[in-house]
């Protein structure tokens, strides 16, 4: 095969092969469900960070992040981190209002650290609520929640 030859053929199977993927590209455009490429979800894993209890208290004591309390309403009551607003996981319609009604703040340029007790989920069930509505930044969960805070001795009220 001469050199010309050689040439042609590996361009018309880039040729192929390019054609191939804007065809993809264009029908999974149109198609009603879609190829989601990397899920949403997965991204929004990515942007939820556990953090520790000293990071934590850096962040407090600098008065740079939101803490978010996500436990029942009278966990909250009962003792919570200093300053820090409740949004109760459950029932998740108490939850979306309370969202929608504290999204300013929430949504505002200070960081987001969520807490609820060692081993609960609920401050993972807020993360993903918030990303829903359009949360786009990182949103710290407190690593081992509001025991491990309140075992340091820093403020609770």
């Amino acid at each position: 095969m001469e050199k010309n030859e050689k040439r042609i053929i590996i361009r018309q199977a880039l040729n192929i092969i390019v054609c191939a993927a804007v065809l993809g590209f264009a029908v999974n455009i149109v198609h009603p469900g879609g190829y989601e490429f990397i899920p949403r979800k997965k991204l929004q894993q990515g942007k939820t960070v556990s953090i520790s209890v000293a990071e934590a208290y850096i962040k407090y004591s600098h008065g740079a992040a939101i803490f978010v309390d996500t436990r029942d309403e009278d966990i909250y009551t009962e003792r919570h981190i200093q300053g820090a607003v409740h949004v109760p996981s459950f029932p998740e319609p108490l939850s979306i209002a309370k969202i929608a009604q504290m999204k300013e703040m929430l949504f505002s340029e200070k960081e987001l650290i969520l807490y609820c007790d060692t081993g609960c989920d609920s401050s993972k069930e807020i993360a993903e609520r918030l990303y829903e509505r359009g949360y786009t930044r990182h949103i710290y969960i407190l690593k081992d929640g509001m025991g491990s805070w309140s075992d340091k001795g820093y403020p609770v009220e």
